[in-house]
């Protein structure tokens, strides 16, 4: 390969973890050792390991990050990107179902729209095309095994069809949802018991909001939900719907 780094950014909500399980196994499959091999919770983790692998000259070592932090051009060095994007409505209301906020008025929601847009914009302006991959999250959900087909000839890699038909299966809605569902009913189990949990196993948002964690996926609790893009129409309040879209409908229309 012609590379030793993968950085997956994104703003939340928008399809990435996907994107960094996907790369993960497309490396794999490659015989490629992969760092890190556990994932971390977070973003401050996930940087430290992608600083301690800056300067990696191990051919057969590549280090996959995914983050939601803007990075500089000097953590970029040498890496190929790739950006999940969403309809920015869509994420908002995504985001606030997943965190469990309810109190956000219109300011925050704003707030937080800009901030998608001023990600996509950094990165846009930031990074070599040719090293830069935009992701649309429609793909993701809709075809799946196309959007995979095109990551390999970014990449200049080449796998078997069935290879890339059981990528896609092992991580399709319904199969990662079972899996956290899974490890979900464990960790209650456990609770339940008065059993030890160990760290590895949870993400504690705050003591009624206890998440199960993958540390081989990095996916969590409510990580796949029911809602259905386009919906942010019908939960939105319609002077919130008039006053995002009189700021930013122009923009999302034009990339999204």
């Amino acid at each position: 390969m012609q590379f030793s780094r993968i950085i997956v950014y994104s703003y939340p909500r928008t399809g990435s973890m996907w994107v960094y399980n996907i790369l993960r196994e497309i490396v794999q499959l490659c015989r490629y050792d992969i760092i890190p091999k556990r994932i971390p919770k977070s973003d401050k983790e996930m940087l430290k390991i992608h600083k301690n692998n800056l300067d990696i000259n191990n051919k057969k070592i590549i280090s996959i990050i995914k983050v939601h932090t803007l990075l500089d051009k000097y953590q970029l060095k040498d890496a190929f990107i790739f950006m999940t994007k969403r309809d920015p409505r869509d994420s908002l209301i995504s985001y606030m179902r997943f965190m469990k906020v309810k109190n956000w008025d219109i300011a925050h929601k704003l707030e937080h729209i800009s901030g998608y847009i001023d990600s996509v914009k950094h990165l846009r302006n930031t990074i070599n095309s040719q090293f830069f991959f935009e992701i649309n999250y429609k793909d993701i959900t809709l075809r799946p095994i196309n959007l995979i087909m095109k990551i390999l000839n970014f990449l200049k890699i080449d796998l078997k069809e069935d290879q890339i038909i059981d990528i896609s299966k092992k991580y399709s809605k319904d199969s990662v949802k079972k899996m956290i569902e899974k490890k979900d009913l464990n960790i209650k189990k456990k609770l339940a018991k008065n059993e030890k949990v160990s760290n590895n196993e949870v993400i504690i948002m705050s003591p009624d909001n206890i998440r199960a964690f993958d540390e081989n996926t990095g996916f969590q609790s409510n990580h796949v939900s029911n809602y259905k893009d386009g919906d942010w129409n019908n939960i939105l309040a319609s002077d919130e719907i008039k006053e995002i879209n009189s700021k930013f409908e122009a923009w999302i229309e034009f990339n999204n």
